[in-house]
């Protein structure tokens, strides 16, 4: 009995061992699952504002207008301008295009335009010579000597015809020719050069002095902002500077891209003020658009915060819907 209940004893010191450290594997993982969803579902941002408002947006001053340059597909680039990054005035050189080859093929054009109008003038004086040939001809050659006239008048109807279609082919040419150098249509700075030569687009060129704001919205807050709807914009970099605006453009056609944005994605933040943001990591998001008054300060690339101007009539609506939530 004494051995049996020894063996019993070391039985329930390893079941108990076993439950300890299945108690403490398990509150491991919980705690590393809580920090890991702590820090996925709300992402907490220093508050570098004096922000009041209940909802703010983060957003990025960009230009108004950006031009975007195509490079013609059969034509070579022959000396480039500009470098990106440099500042450009309408009217500006941009790039050439390689006219060498555009003028050798001019020329072999003009050759061919002129061997048609010496078949024109052959087959012309032909026809003057049948004519006289026919007034004293046998009756039994006037018919062949019809047929040949006849023939030699469509042969200068059809040389008319190429030489109208090349002639065409030589303007186009000439129009390439100058057109080799292209020009600036804005002022502005030179955002990106493509070397490559699978996109159509060679330039873009981003205007300067027209700023406006782009920010993002998820579709949980997208009905808490209205094209027209006032908005105070707010550096992020010195709290001390701000801007008026006006939402111009809501753009709800198509999936906002989050990593153009400031640090939190361009996410609407929660409406505590305290520059946590609640917003659910899954819910799509948009881009909207904000006019400024001034450009005064303004910087290009630098994220700002958006923060809606809150009327009377809006906050009687708030109220509303809260109450009728209640």
């Amino acid at each position: 009995m004494k051995k049996w209940s020894k063996k019993k004893k070391i039985i329930m010191i390893i079941i108990l061992a076993v439950i300890v450290a299945a108690v403490i594997v398990c509150l491991v993982l919980h705690s590393k699952k809580s920090t890991s969803s702590g820090q996925g579902d709300v992402t907490t941002y220093k508050s570098d504002t004096n922000l009041t408002a209940s909802n703010y947006y983060t957003g990025v001053i960009e230009p108004e207008t950006s031009v975007n340059i195509n490079k013609d597909s059969d034509r070579e680039i022959a000396e480039v301008y500009v470098k990106v990054g440099d500042e450009v005035t309408k009217g500006q050189k941009l790039f050439a295009y390689k006219t060498n080859d555009v003028s050798l093929q001019i020329e072999q054009a003009k050759i061919e335009l002129a061997d048609f109008d010496t078949q024109i003038a052959d087959s012309q004086s032909q026809i003057n010579a049948l004519t006289d040939q026919k007034a004293t001809a046998a009756p039994e050659n006037q018919t062949d000597l019809d047929d040949q006239i006849k023939s030699l008048n469509t042969a200068i109807k059809q040389a008319a015809l190429d030489k109208k279609m090349k002639q065409a082919e030589i303007d186009s040419l000439n129009q390439k020719v100058g057109n080799a150098i292209v020009t600036s249509s804005i002022d502005g700075v030179v955002k990106s050069i493509n070397t490559g030569d699978d996109s159509s687009t060679y330039m873009t060129i981003l205007s300067t002095g027209a700023y406006q704001v782009k920010g993002t919205v998820d579709e949980l807050n997208l009905a808490s902002l209205s094209v027209n709807q006032k908005v105070k914009i707010h550096s992020r970099a010195d709290k001390t500077k701000t801007w008026d605006g006006t939402i111009t453009k809501i753009d709800t056609d198509s999936s906002a891209d989050s990593s153009n944005d400031s640090s939190n994605g361009g996410v609407a933040m929660s409406g505590n003020g305290d520059g946590t943001d609640t917003s659910s990591e899954k819910a799509s998001k948009y881009n909207f658009y904000v006019s400024v008054s001034t450009t005064d300060d303004l910087l290009l690339g630098a994220h700002v915060y958006i923060e809606p101007v809150v009327t009377d009539s809006s906050a009687e609506d708030a109220t509303s819907s809260s109450e009728v939530a209640k």
